[in-house]
């Protein structure tokens, strides 16, 4: 078949063990000795992977054009729902956008900050011990509060024992996503993740129907709440989501923050500790934040801002996205058959030497204002749009993550905290890459008055 050049990889496997193991390390032996654009074989089919600018726009627009649809793994597609926004194509794709975007929009996270805040010193304050005896977390608490701030945002206040019944059913519904059919055999880790997510719906519908209750669509949560804009939020049909569709969604929500906003904040923890200048530059932008903490100011903070940048451009939670194609198409010469996969490495553009000068050292000069006095070094820093394809940690095109402006709200507040509060220590750094990319760690936190 005419495609860009390649290797096919292990027996039936092609190239999806090595992408496992390590898809930076994967993407970054491909690009060497084949080129930016270089045929990909896996158990899912086969097709072409993509690590340039103008490449993966031409896949974004693909889909735009009814050329291309969304396509994950049918094990994440079924862990996940077939109502949920990844799920589904053209028109229905469109709708379920209009109804899900205005619950994550900058104006809508203005009504959840207090209270994502609140969860942010809550839980700070609980990890805190004193020098005499300290206390090391392991990074894995942050599944846990990655799953009260979304639920938080969403419902409120909610009983504890189902936010640990709803952590304890992800934790097992992941270990389901290596599996490699979507086959239900008792035992296996596949069964029990599609048992837990039967729970987790069990869960999400209880909740659904207790918040709408409690709360009509004319309350106040009704209007202001995350939850309340998604129950009441309708089409341009004027239609809501039906319980089931809204089921899926919030599992799809919580796939995406649980695990992704765990591992960023590893991510941000190793990167604090491996550069205490950075660090105190940092810290000393959090203190000067207003008090009450003001939502633009936060939004805006250039040190901040060039440090979740340049540490997602690092380490993005999700190494890859795929397109189907529903046609045969042609490109700079070769020929893509319907059905094969055309993907995108977000490793590879993020790692492009044409984009990023030194593109394997962490230096947040790349992305701070030009007039910035931290920024002694013009040459290191990069012209490239936050949501650009140079930049895909978000997607792209009309994929672009719904919530990312909710994530990066987040580790906003995260650090803020943290940097006005806190000493901190980090130890025992280890890189993660499946089923998110970053780093896993353990951490003690004091407060800065002992």
């Amino acid at each position: 078949r005419n495609l860009p050049p390649s290797d096919l990889g292990l027996p039936f496997f092609g190239h999806f063990i090595a992408f496992l193991r390590n898809p930076e390390e994967q993407s970054r032996n491909h690009i060497k000795k084949y080129g930016q654009s270089y045929a990909y074989h896996g158990m899912h089919g086969s097709g072409v992977m993509f690590t340039q600018e103008d490449d993966i726009k031409w896949v974004w627009n693909l889909e735009r054009k009814g050329q291309a649809v969304s396509y994950w793994p049918p094990v994440v597609a079924t862990l996940i729902g077939k109502g949920a926004l990844i799920s589904v194509s053209g028109k229905r794709h469109k709708l379920l956008r209009r109804i899900l975007e205005p619950a994550f929009t900058p104006n809508a996270l203005r009504d959840y900050f207090q209270t994502l805040d609140g969860v942010v010193l809550e839980n700070l304050s609980g990890w805190s011990s004193s020098k005499d005896k300290p206390v090391f977390y392991s990074s894995v608490v942050f599944k846990m509060f990655s799953l009260q701030l979304l639920l938080s945002a969403a419902f409120g206040q909610i009983e504890d024992r189902i936010k640990k019944q709803l952590h304890d059913d992800f934790v097992v519904w992941f270990q389901g996503l290596p599996a490699i059919k979507p086959w239900y055999i008792p035992g296996t880790a596949f069964a029990k993740a599609l048992d837990a997510r039967g729970r987790i719906l069990a869960n999400l519908e209880y909740l659904i129907k207790k918040f709408k209750a409690e709360n009509p669509e004319d309350s106040k949560l009704g209007q202001k709440s995350l939850m309340g804009r998604l129950c009441y939020g309708k089409d341009e049909n004027g239609d809501p989501l039906s319980i089931e569709a809204l089921k899926d969604n919030l599992v799809l929500m919580l796939f995406a923050g649980h695990d992704t906003t765990y591992a960023s904040l590893g991510s941000t923890l190793h990167y604090l500790s491996l550069y205490p200048e950075m660090h105190a530059e940092l810290e000393k932008e959090a203190i000067s934040f207003r008090d009450p903490l003001d939502f633009d100011e936060l939004k805006n903070a250039p040190v901040m801002t060039a440090f979740l940048t340049e540490m997602w451009r690092m380490d993005p939670p999700v190494a890859r996205a795929q397109r189907m194609l529903l046609n045969d198409v042609e490109f700079s010469g070769f020929n893509a058959k319907k059905g094969m996969l055309l993907t995108y490495s977000c490793h590879g553009a993020l790692k492009n030497e044409e984009t990023y000068a030194s593109p394997y050292t962490f230096d947040i000069q790349r992305f701070l204002p030009n007039d910035h006095p931290l920024l002694l070094d013009p040459k290191i820093r990069s012209d490239s749009n936050k949501v650009s394809a140079t930049y895909p940690v978000f997607g792209g095109g009309s994929r672009m993550c719904v919530g990312n402006h909710f994530a990066k709200l987040e580790l906003r507040l995260f650090l803020t905290r943290l940097l006005q509060k806190y000493k901190l220590v980090v130890r025992n750094s280890e890189k993660a890459h499946f089923p998110v990319g970053g780093w896993k760690n353990e951490f003690y936190i004091s407060p800065k008055q002992e």
